[in-house]
């Protein structure tokens, strides 16, 4: 879900960290939605399963994800990079 609702990495990549907010605002935003997505697709799985596994992974992929696109979001961006 990480994939329809995040930009590219190369978009976070190229962005320098404070020069606009309102980017490191609906990225953060379609993290929350991404992550919603992810867990209430764990939760549905476990409960038709009857196993805790898809609620695990759901958690650890959402935990690795949000990781992941955060320290590429504060990472400093190069400003000269041309658009992918």
């Amino acid at each position: 879900m990480f994939q329809v609702f995040m930009p590219k990495f190369t978009d976070i990549g190229q962005h320098v960290p404070g020069s606009d907010p309102y980017f490191d605002k609906d990225v953060r935003m379609a993290e929350m939605a991404a992550s919603l997505v992810t867990l209430g697709i764990g939760a549905v799985t476990s409960s038709l399963s009857g196993s805790p596994v898809p609620s695990v992974v759901s958690v650890v992929c959402v935990i690795g994800l949000i990781c992941l696109y955060e320290s590429a979001l504060r990472a400093p961006g190069n400003p000269n990079a041309k658009p992918v």
